[in-house]
């Protein structure tokens, strides 16, 4: 395959340039261009026992390690009118079974018409099947009548919590809800059934237990990690077992004289793979904890072993395969409790997480500042996720749960524990940007605030220093962001979202919800900073229209509810069906800079920026400038043509899907975006995301896309990361105090960019820039990055103006020999021999007069002003 970097680009005949000889760069260091730069962040929300979302300490606890119980919990606008006993839900391709909500509580928290039926509540009776060959959504009936017939433009809470788990469920019934667990096996009458009573002190609210009671039975079930199958390979080795492990868990005799065994190994081919010895404790009627040390000493590329060598010798490299835990009982039952397998050697004492220390050290490497919480938290209630780790239940949203469930997550003390231990061993700054739950209801708003601003002897104080957090966290973070629900204008996500409807305004039903979440927060809880905690709504940055009257409905007659900012993505890249890869490379690296200036942008955020930025309807009072934040950013290459390609437009092959969404390349836009978004005043953004290695994708014949995570293992047999993340990590590096002027005044090489209809109807620019500029100052600390999106021509860039380089100057580059280079495999082959083409060099120089920079590359200096 030919390389993509220094040769001949056909596309660059097609472009009219202005390059000068040489490149001027003035610095103005008076002149701040933004106050408070915030370094580009990251989402952490996806969560998984597979691929590198395998984040926990636990590596047995993405499932339900807690044995808890599960709710869940749906929003529902009103699809059709209704009766005073019956509600009618939109989706008619609902898949839940008849009755599955008899027994769940409903609520009606909100009316168009502001009927008598708004805050009616009580107990479902019955719910019908959807039916999508007539339309017609799930009927909800009531056990009691509303004071009126609810109808269109209402909108619905409901809530069922399955508490204890029934047996059906812990047996594999996904019709009745998920149990967390892989596999069950129970053969000659063996059972899986809930305890209640006589728990231990930290089993929360239920327990397991294995019931083997009938003759000749066994009880048990099986979890697997580190698990990942993509066109028919096992990429990757995620977790690289090394040192010693503990498998812990808790248990007592229910019945019998039962004994328990349990068995863990990698299925892999390798000898060295982990494989602990079988554990088969002996078990009294009194709880106890029980725990056996496993070591291990598998090899990858990352670990230094002379025989596992990318390239080179491989005999000792451990082989991928999954991580899977067994238990069984015979003879008798046992109440099992609080799952963990973990490792216990070489940890980081500075690391109270529960996250792995490989994840917490990538996060300070990142530099992220701002760390985005969206972890399929749409079900959860304060109450909830405010427990324990051991006594929060499994709390799911969304139609997607009776089928497999959905994503796992974690407690909001979980979450503001990483942030605040990534700000203590970075010594930096961390923002958490936390999406709030679209079922929040009734006090639930600010029993979160509370949970973040109140003093110990308030009842949510209480209950986050019961969790070892004394102080508010507002006294940890200078800033907290919190945002109304991910997404909710989007339509694909039933059950948890509030999108666009006949007779309502665009934003209609997701704004006047907003409200009622925002102004309670603003005015019932006492102790709320407003300079410390800022509320956002989030908008769909292709649909620009009715926003300002979405956040005149956030603020509310009294404007006492209204945001202080609007989030949006900004995705690139999003259809690309290219006549060739250097015309997709081409629009690849000028799409950032139309997003920012060209205000035909296709994907609309020119649009969403000069239209939010220009309202001066947020804040406190509701007269404050509307900020921007951008929820998440990244490449986006999910789609091409299909069956109606015309020439030169056509499909993408899997090679150039790879190339396009890990390619070296990526590595550029991703610090061009960022720093332009900086330049443009936006208040945080957040890459999208951290985790996640494969996403399938619409484009025929079912390719697959290097998204959307941007490291490639945390731990793992390569330690990788993806260009994307070197991207990052160096434009963080130069992020520091306030953005400052500096121009070239001189020679600064442009072209004009005849726009690519192939790649989602990219428009046209003139004068776009081949050469940029960055520059910051935080007290004497000067900073500055270049970056060069010419593929063929390095420049040398001369100084002026204040502040010019001098002295010992620090030098940190990202200049990949080609832009399709990438650091893992291509589809359908392993990543875990390969190494790295990609990476940052580090060097210095001493009071430079000018400097070089290569073709398509991002550099940054960094220096000490006398």
């Amino acid at each position: 395959m030919n390389s993509i970097g220094m040769r001949h680009f056909p596309w660059l005949l097609l472009l009219v340039s202005t390059i000068a000889g040489a490149q001027t760069l003035t610095f103005n260091d008076a002149s701040v261009l933004q106050a408070h730069p915030k370094r580009i962040g990251h989402n952490v929300g996806s969560l998984s026992y597979y691929d590198n979302s395998q984040v926990f300490k636990n590596l047995l606890g993405t499932g339900n390690p807690g044995f808890e119980p599960f709710s869940i919990r749906q929003i529902w606008p009103s699809g059709d009118e209704g009766t005073r006993t019956t509600f009618v839900s939109p989706d008619s391709y609902d898949p839940v079974a008849e009755d599955y909500w008899k027994g769940a509580e409903f609520s009606i928290v909100q009316s168009q018409r502001h009927g008598a039926e708004l805050g009616c509540s009580g107990t479902i009776a019955g719910n019908s099947r959807s039916d999508f060959r007539k339309g017609q959504g799930v009927t909800f009936t009531f056990a009691a009548p509303c004071a009126a017939a609810t109808a269109a433009g209402d909108v619905m809470i409901v809530s069922k919590v399955t508490d204890p788990t029934p047996e059906a469920v812990w047996e594999g019934d996904r019709s009745a809800g998920s149990n967390g667990l892989a596999a069950v096996q129970i053969p000659r009458g063996g059972k899986l059934t809930s305890l209640t009573t006589g728990l231990c002190a930290a089993c929360g609210t239920q327990s397991l237990v294995m019931d083997a009671t009938a003759p000749g039975s066994s009880s048990g079930f099986t979890l697997y990690y580190d698990n990942l199958q993509i066109a028919n390979t096992t990429p990757d080795i995620y977790v690289l077992h090394r040192g010693t492990y503990q498998l812990s868990f808790e248990a007592k005799i229910t019945a019998g004289s039962p004994q328990l065994r349990t068995s863990l190994e990698r299925l892999s081919t390798s000898s060295n793979r982990l494989r602990c010895a079988p554990f088969a404790p002996k078990l009294t009627g009194q709880w106890a904890e029980y725990t056996e040390n496993c070591e291990a000493a598998e090899v990858g590329i990352a670990t230094g072993d002379a025989n596992c060598v990318a390239g080179g010798k491989t005999t000792d490299c451990t082989a991928p395969g999954p991580g899977m835990f067994t238990v069984a009982v015979t003879g008798g039952a046992v109440a099992f409790d609080n799952l963990s397998f973990r490792k216990i050697s070489g940890q980081n004492p500075r690391n109270p997480s529960v996250f792995r220390d490989e994840v917490v050290d990538t996060l300070v490497r990142s530099g992220s500042q701002v760390l985005r919480f969206w972890g399929s938290q749409n079900g959860e209630t304060a109450w909830n996720w405010t427990q324990p780790d051991q006594a929060m239940g499994r709390a799911y949203s969304g139609t997607g749960f009776y089928n497999e469930g959905m994503g796992e997550g974690i407690s909001l003390n979980d979450f503001l524990v990483l942030c605040e231990t990534v700000q203590k061993i970075s010594g930096k700054p961390v923002v958490p940007y936390i999406e709030l739950p679209v079922t929040l209801e009734g006090d639930d708003p600010v029993n979160l605030t509370e949970f973040l601003d109140a003093p110990a002897v308030t009842k949510y104080g209480a209950r986050r220093a019961a969790l070892g957090q004394t102080q508010p966290w507002t006294s940890v973070f200078s800033e907290i962001d919190l945002s109304f629900c991910n997404e909710c204008w989007n339509f694909a996500f039933a059950g948890q979202n509030l999108p666009w409807r006949k007779n309502a305004t665009y934003y209609g039903d997701y704004s006047e919800r907003a409200h009622a979440i925002f102004q309670p927060i603003r005015t019932r809880d006492p102790y709320f900073p407003p300079d410390v905690i800022r509320l956002g709504i989030g908008f769909q940055t292709a649909t620009t229209f009715q926003a300002d009257l979405a956040i005149e409905n956030v603020c509310g007659p009294k404007k006492d509810g209204c945001p202080d900012y609007a989030e949006i993505n900004a995705y690139t890249s999003l259809g690309m069906s290219p006549p060739s890869m250097d015309a997709a490379w081409a629009s690849a690296l000028v799409e950032p800079y139309n997003n920012i200036y060209n205000p035909r942008s296709q994907t609309k955020v020119y649009q969403s920026l000069k239209d939010y930025q220009n309202l001066h309807a947020c804040g406190p009072k509701g007269t404050s400038r509307c900020e921007v934040a951008v929820y998440e950013e990244n490449n986006s290459t999910m789609q091409s043509c299909g069956t109606k390609c015309t020439p030169p437009a056509r499909n993408l092959t899997q090679d150039e899907e790879d190339e396009l969404t890990s390619g070296a390349g990526q590595g550029i836009v991703a610090a061009l975006e960022g720093l332009l978004n900086e330049r443009a005043g936006i208040l945080s953004q957040a890459f999208f995301t951290l985790t996640g290695v494969y996403n399938g994708t619409s484009n025929p014949p079912d390719l697959y896309a290097k998204l959307w995570g941007d490291v490639v293992d945390m731990g793992g047999a390569t330690e990788n990361v993806r260009p994307q993340f070197l991207g990052v990590e160096l434009v963080n590096h130069a992020i520091e105090g306030e953005m400052t002027d500096c121009d070239f005044t001189s020679g600064l090489p442009t072209y004009d960019y005849p726009g690519d209809p192939a790649d989602n109807d990219q428009p046209a620019m003139d004068h776009v820039p081949w050469l940029y500029a960055f520059c910051f100052r935080s007290g004497a600390e000067r900073s500055f990055v270049l970056i060069n999106t010419n593929p063929l021509t390095s420049y040398t860039v001369g100084f002026a103006g204040t502040a010019a380089p001098q002295g010992t100057v620090k030098v940190m580059q990202y200049a990949p020999g080609a832009l399709n280079l990438m650091n893992d495999s291509r589809t359908g082959s392993t990543t875990y021999l390969t190494a790295a083409t990609v990476a940052l060099t580090n060097s210095t120089l001493s009071s430079p007069a000018s400097v070089t920079v290569p073709p398509h590359s991002v550099t940054a200096y960094s220096f000490r002003a006398p």
